[in-house]
C-alpha cells in the first residue's frame, strides 16, 4: 500500500501479513484507492497548534450557529464539561449525514480538552464515503489489539458513533446503566479508517486505571449482555490494530507540518 500527499509525496506503507485483518482492509482499499481522502483542516495533527482555545471555541460557535444551534462560548472557554456533554447530545439527536455535522462535532472534542498539543497520530477517515465497505468487526481480532505503537506503526481503530464506556466515564456522563448501554458501544463496526503513529505511543498513559475499573466493575457484565460480547476490558478499548509500518516517519510529520495533506492510499 501506499500513502500519497497533495504535493505528490508518497510514503509505502510496509503491510504485516501475519494481521489476520489485512485481506479486509485491501478488500476495502481495492476500491477506496479511487476515493480521494476527504480530509478536513481539523484532520491535521497539528491544526490545534495554529489557533488559540478562544479561536477554536468561535470556529466551533460558528459551525454550530450554521446547524442553528446557539453554542454559550463562555462556559466552553471556562471547560464546563456537563456543557460539553450537552453539546454531543445535540449532535447525537439529531446527525444526520450532513457534513456540517462534522464540523460541530469535532469541534466539541478538541475545544473540551484542556492541552492542545500535537495529536500523536494521523487519522484518514473515508468518512460517508466508504459507504457499503463497512464490515463487523471481528472479535477474534480482539486478541491482537495494541495500546503501545512505535512511530511509523499503521493501524486502524475503533471508530463507532457514540463513546468506549472509558470515554463514558472520562466525560462524567450519568451513572445510568441504560444511558451506558445506549452511549457506550464495542467496537463493532470496522471501517477504513487508517491511522498512523507519529511518535511512540502509549494509549493508556495518563489514564487512572484502578479509578476507571473501579466505576466499570458494576456495569461491565450488563453492558457485555446488551452489546452480546464476553467482555470489554480498558485495553480493548483503548486498543489498535497494527496491519503495517510507514518509513520516513520524519518527513511525512514535516509536511503535516506544513499542512500538506494525505489525499489518496493506493494498493
Amino acid at each position: 500500500m501506499k500513502l500519497i500527499l497533495s504535493d505528490n509525496t508518497s510514503f509505502d506503507i510496509n503491510t504485516d501479513e501475519a494481521c489476520s485483518a489485512l485481506p479486509t482492509i485491501r478488500s476495502m482499499h481495492k476500491h477506496l484507492q479511487h476515493v480521494k481522502i476527504p480530509f478536513k483542516e481539523w484532520d491535521n495533527p497539528y491544526y490545534c497548534t495554529w489557533y488559540s482555545h478562544e479561536d477554536l471555541v468561535g470556529r466551533l460557535a460558528g459551525f454550530g450557529k450554521l446547524l442553528g444551534i446557539t453554542v454559550d462560548v463562555n462556559r466552553c472557554l471556562i471547560f464546563d464539561q456537563s456543557y460539553y456533554n450537552q453539546l454531543h447530545q445535540i449532535y447525537e439527536v439529531n446527525f444526520n449525514g450532513d457534513p456540517a455535522w462534522l464540523d460541530y462535532h469535532e469541534h466539541i472534542h478538541i475545544c473540551e480538552q484542556r492541552k492542545t498539543n500535537i495529536r500523536s497520530t494521523l487519522k484518514i477517515d473515508y468518512r460517508e464515503k466508504v459507504g457499503p465497505l463497512v464490515k463487523r468487526f471481528n472479535q477474534d481480532w480482539a486478541g491482537s489489539l495494541t495500546t503501545k505503537l512505535q512511530a511509523g506503526d499503521v493501524f486502524t481503530r475503533w471508530m463507532e458513533l457514540g463513546k468506549t464506556p472509558h470515554h463514558y466515564w472520562r466525560d462524567q456522563e450519568p451513572n445510568d446503566i441504560n444511558r451506558i448501554c445506549e452511549l457506550a458501544k464495542p467496537w463493532d463496526k470496522f471501517t477504513a479508517c487508517v491511522c498512523v503513529a507519529l511518535t511512540d505511543v502509549n494509549l493508556t498513559n495518563g489514564i487512572d486505571v484502578a479509578g476507571f475499573n473501579q466505576w466499570w466493575e458494576p456495569y461491565q457484565q450488563d453492558w457485555c449482555k446488551h452489546w452480546g460480547i464476553d467482555k470489554w476490558t480498558l485495553n480493548e478499548m483503548r486498543g489498535v490494530l497494527v496491519f503495517g509500518t510507514v518509513d520516513n516517519i520524519e518527513l511525512l510529520n514535516y509536511n503535516l507540518m506544513n499542512n500538506i495533506s494525505p489525499v489518496r492510499i493506493s494498493l
